[in-house]
């Protein structure tokens, strides 16, 4: 069985039309993050805990606890696992977490759908009815698994306290980590202030990873705790880090040291950020659980200080000086689904967001809460859609919006997918053709062969800025990607590391054409039930040039009978 597929980009600068489809193609080329001006002080555009962006009193300014307000709040988790979204918000002051059923129903200041904590949405009390599975006290950080369970950090009890799927059981606590009961409290139990494998102290945020593995930051021992599949194994950590060993604490520098870890979190590709509270720093570990070489507890990336030794307030310039590339007690960290870092930075009420960081570099590319990054204080600007007083935590929608805890103003506001780098400016890379077609090579599995040309511009007054000189000999070949798209929004994706130049190179257009082949594996049988003749499919085309910068592109392919 074959299928074939033909692109024909329209407009090329080197002679290329229309396809007979009528679609069309154009690659845009981006620079480095840091090649556009930042971006500051987006606004919210939703807030929880408050019927308006003026408002600010803790529970709404009534005199008792209610369905709508907060007082307090400092952590809100997403559960991803329910489509609509459901949401929590870890209500510190009245000792409860709050949730919602439906994320994509929320208008401003609208009322929590369940209680966890306490035994109506009216009552406040630490612990109570007692130390039990139904209480709380201090609540801080709060994460969701796969499986839509509820972790909380009871901060006020030393424990994790794990909800089976609350919004479709019950709200009484199924599993407790940190304690051997769950009628016991206190540091360390159960030898007090003696920290192991099996005792927490004063836990401050949770994180779980896809693989449900649960990480908690356990501030108090200066440490965070890794466990291996919690649900299916045991309660005793596997991990730890900040510390040499289960038994120590002390406060530590470098990059084996942690001082006051207030949360943790971990991106899709096991790497795990940590706000490290005291010492003015976030610092991330190349994906602790994997093999690769640099897979150990020692971090090795940090953001907000100069190197892994230093840890002063706004790397040195004092608590009225931040920057893009500096913080004051990070308490909060999260990563978008682009791989974007965004951290909590609660001293100087704002949160920073860096742009693929990993890849990148350490300097900050959009502020929140502030009107620049060299600004800092409480509402600076008056209490708005755009102002932060002491800001905890940040999580993610499975939209990409960010909702972050703003504590002092007791409410959670919504930014509308605000992290994300501006569109690329016009380029003057075009596709000009691809043709792809499945050629059966067995009778369980298809390979996608890709040709593609790529044209750049040969005249240079033509060249836009910032793309001077590019021809394809800049195609870093290993770097592109080539990604197809069925009708039903099945994807395919070329093999990585497999593209290659074209041999000729006698070509009078040459170097500006680029040709390559991609090979990638899709089960012949699924692709049928895919896609069929005379359909459109979408094609997307990524790579990196020799000096950093990126290109992409996208166009339509129609297919073709065999």
């Amino acid at each position: 069985m074959t299928v074939g597929f033909l692109l024909l980009a329209g407009c090329g600068v080197m002679g290329g039309g229309s396809g007979g489809d009528g679609s069309s193609s154009s690659l845009s080329h981006n620079q480095g993050s840091n090649s556009t001006d930042p971006i500051q002080d987006p606004p919210a555009d939703l807030v929880l805990g408050q019927i308006d962006f003026v408002s600010s009193l803790s529970n709404q300014g009534q005199s008792s606890v209610n369905q709508v307000g907060l007082n307090n709040p400092v952590a809100v988790a997403i559960d991803r696992s329910a489509v609509p979204n459901r949401i929590y918000v870890s209500d510190f002051n009245n000792n409860r977490v709050l949730g919602w059923a439906d994320i994509s129903s929320l208008t401003n200041g609208a009322p929590a759908d369940l209680v966890l904590g306490q035994p109506d949405f009216s009552q406040s009390s630490c612990d109570n009815g007692g130390i039990t599975a139904d209480s709380l006290c201090a609540p801080m950080g709060i994460g969701v698994d796969g499986g839509g369970n509820l972790y909380v950090a009871d901060r006020g009890n030393s424990r994790l306290m794990v909800y089976f799927s609350p919004f479709t059981t019950d709200t009484t606590a199924d599993r407790v980590i940190g304690q051997p009961t769950f009628s016991t409290a206190g540091c360390s139990n159960p030898q007090p202030f003696v920290a192991s494998s099996i005792s927490l102290c004063d836990p401050f945020s949770v994180s779980v990873d896809g693989a449900g593995n649960v990480y908690v930051a356990d501030m108090a021992n200066n440490r965070i705790l890794e466990y291996d599949s919690p649900l299916s194994t045991d309660i005793v950590a596997d991990r730890v880090i900040g510390q040499p060993g289960f038994t120590t604490t002390a406060a530590g520098l470098g990059p084996s040291g942690l001082n006051q870890p207030y949360d943790v979190t971990v991106d899709a590709s096991g790497n795990v950020y940590v706000a490290d509270f005291r010492n003015n720093r976030v610092l991330e570990y190349d994906n602790p659980l994997g093999s690769c070489s640099t897979c150990d507890t020692l971090a090795d990336h940090v953001f907000g200080q100069p190197n892994f030794m230093s840890n002063i307030v706004n790397a040195g310039k004092g608590p009225t000086a931040p920057s893009d590339k500096s913080l004051a007690f990070p308490i909060g960290v999260a990563v978008d689904l682009m791989g974007n870092l965004y951290v909590v930075d609660y001293a100087n009420s704002r949160m920073l967001d860096f742009f693929s960081p990993l890849t990148t570099d350490a300097v900050a590319d959009v502020v929140f809460g502030q009107p620049s990054f060299t600004s800092n204080g409480c509402n600076r600007k008056g209490l708005t859609a755009k102002s932060l007083c002491l800001p905890h935590s940040a999580a993610f929608d499975g939209d990409d919006n960010v909702w972050v805890v703003d504590f002092a103003n007791n409410r959670v506001l919504r930014y509308g997918n605000p992290g994300a780098p501006p569109p690329p400016p016009p380029s003057n890379v075009t596709v000009l053709n691809a043709s792809m077609h499945f050629e059966e090579e067995n009778p369980t599995s298809c390979s996608l062969q890709t040709e593609l040309e790529f044209s750049f511009e040969k005249t240079p007054g033509d060249i836009t800025s910032g793309d001077e000189g590019h021809t394809t000999n800049d195609i870093v070949d290993s770097s592109v990607v080539v990604t197809m798209t069925f009708p039903d929004n099945v994807v395919a994706t070329s093999l990585p590391g497999t593209g290659v130049k074209e041999d000729d190179r006698n070509s009078p257009e040459a170097p500006y054409f680029y040709g390559l082949e991609y090979k990638v594996n899709f089960d012949c049988a699924t692709m049928e039930a895919h896609v069929g003749p005379y359909e459109l499919v979408g094609i997307s085309v990524s790579g990196t040039l020799t000096d950093g910068d990126t290109f992409s592109g996208t166009g339509k392919a129609k297919t073709h009978p065999p």
